[in-house]
């Protein structure tokens, strides 16, 4: 098992963070700095260090899908194409 902690500054990355349930997915983008902590056994452990610029769940893109397919669909009226016409 690896330990990775986060931190973020940025409040929009803090708040997408902050809402999450126990099991959700995210991924984050950012600096990793890997590093070794010594548990109370004295046994070295790997562990990350995270500061993350950015985060996406699975709810962003869901939302994101569904407005590139609402963008898509009005484009193609607006540019006339039409399935009859062919």
């Amino acid at each position: 098992m690896i330990f990775c902690n986060v931190i973020a500054f940025d409040d929009a990355v803090r708040h997408v963070l902050l809402a999450l349930d126990d099991g959700d997915s995210v991924a984050l983008s950012g600096a990793l700095t890997p590093k070794v902590w010594t548990d109370k056994q004295g046994n070295t452990r790997p562990a990350l260090d995270l500061i993350a610029h950015a985060a996406l769940t699975t709810y962003h893109v869901t939302r994101k899908r569904k407005a590139a397919q609402g963008k898509f669909g009005t484009q193609v009226q607006a540019e006339g194409f039409d399935d009859e016409r062919q």
